[in-house]
C-alpha cells in the first residue's frame, strides 16, 4: 500500500507539471486542463437563457474564472501528490515539535497534507521537521516546485493581459475604420480607398492576435462587453476591407487585400477548429464567433451553441 501511495503521488505531480509546461511554454498552448475547464464553463453558461443579465455577467467572468480555477487545481494537485508521498512515512520520518506524533489515520493524513501545503508555499514554519535524508531532500524540492509554480502562474496572468489588450486594440481600430466609412465600396466600383499600409498593418495585427490566441487559448473565454472593443463584432469590417481591396484597380492594393484575406481565412480556421466546429466558410465562422460571444446570431438568426473544440 505504501508503494501504491508513493507511485500515485508521483504520477499526480508529473501530470500537473506536464500540464503546466504545455499550458505556459508549449508553442501551441496545448494544456488540457485549461481547455477542459474553459469548455465546461462556457457550455454551462450557454445553457442559460439568451440575452439574460445572468448569462452576460457569467460570460464576462468566464475568462478570469478559468485562470483562477486552473491555478487552484494545479496547486491542489501538487499538495495532494506530495502529501501522498509523505503519508506512508508519517510520523516515522518526521519530528512534530508541537506535541505527540499523529497516531490515527486521519491525523496522519492531516499532518501529511499540512506538511505538503507548508512546503509548497515555502513558508517553512518548522513545527514538523523531516528527519530522514530523503524526506529533507523531497521537502526542499517541493519548495522549489512551489516557487516555480507560483511564479509561472503569475507570469501566465501577465502574459494573457497583453494578448487581450492587442485584441481589443485591433477591434477598436476596425470599429474606427467602419465608423469613418473606409470599409464601404466607393461609388465607382473600384474597391475601397484604403491605403496599402493600412491593409498591411491589419495583416500584422491579425497575425499577432492569431498567434497569441493559439498560445493562450483561454483568452477566447474573455468576452469583451464593450462593443467597440469586441473583435467578434469588428472582424466583419476586416472582411469587407479585404474583399474591397481585391476589387481595386491598383495591383499593390489587390496584393495587400489578398494577404489580408488569407490571414482572415487562417484566423477563421483556428476559431473553427479550436472552438466552434461549424465546418463552414470564413463568413459563417465569423458569424458563429459573434453568436458564441453573444455579440450576434448565426446566419439564420438563431443563437449558436458553443463549440466543443480544444482550447
Amino acid at each position: 500500500m505504501d508503494i501504491v501511495l508513493t507511485v500515485l503521488g508521483i504520477a499526480v505531480i508529473v501530470l500537473v507539471l506536464r500540464d503546466v509546461f504545455h499550458t505556459l511554454w508549449h508553442p501551441a498552448g496545448e494544456g488540457r486542463l485549461s481547455g477542459l475547464l474553459g469548455r465546461g464553463l462556457w457550455a454551462t453558461v450557454h445553457r442559460l437563457p439568451a440575452r439574460s443579465r445572468t448569462r452576460r455577467l457569467l460570460m464576462d467572468l468566464a475568462g478570469p474564472t478559468v485562470l483562477a480555477a486552473v491555478v487552484l487545481t494545479w496547486v491542489t494537485a501538487v499538495v495532494l501528490g506530495w502529501g501522498l508521498i509523505f503519508l506512508p512515512h508519517m510520523p516515522s520520518a518526521f519530528d512534530d515539535t508541537t506535541g505527540p506524533p499523529p497516531v490515527t489515520t486521519w491525523e496522519r493524513v492531516v499532518s501529511s497534507i499540512y506538511l505538503s501545503l507548508v512546503g509548497l508555499s515555502t513558508l517553512g514554519i518548522g513545527d514538523v521537521v523531516p528527519t530522514e535524508p530523503w524526506t529533507r531532500l523531497w521537502t526542499a524540492v517541493q519548495a522549489l516546485v512551489g516557487f516555480a509554480l507560483l511564479s509561472a502562474s503569475m507570469s501566465w496572468v501577465l502574459q494573457v493581459s497583453p494578448a487581450l489588450t492587442r485584441r481589443r486594440a485591433l477591434a477598436r481600430r476596425l470599429t474606427a475604420l467602419a465608423a469613418t466609412g473606409r470599409a464601404s465600396d466607393d461609388t465607382a466600383g473600384h474597391g475601397v480607398g484604403v491605403p496599402v499600409s493600412t491593409l498591411e498593418d491589419l495583416v500584422q495585427e491579425f497575425s499577432a492576435v492569431h498567434v497569441q490566441m493559439r498560445q493562450y487559448g483561454e483568452t477566447y473565454y474573455f468576452r469583451d462587453s464593450v462593443t467597440d472593443e469586441a473583435l467578434p463584432t469588428a472582424v466583419g469590417t476586416a472582411v469587407a476591407l479585404a474583399d474591397g481591396a481585391l476589387r481595386s484597380d491598383d495591383p499593390d492594393v489587390r496584393r495587400a487585400g489578398a494577404s489580408l484575406r488569407w490571414t482572415l481565412d487562417r484566423f477563421a480556421t483556428l476559431l473553427d477548429d479550436a472552438y466552434l466546429r461549424t465546418g463552414g466558410s470564413t463568413t459563417a465562422v465569423f458569424a458563429a464567433y459573434a453568436a458564441d460571444q453573444d455579440h450576434g446570431t448565426t446566419p439564420d438568426g438563431s443563437p449558436r451553441r458553443p463549440g466543443r473544440g480544444r482550447a
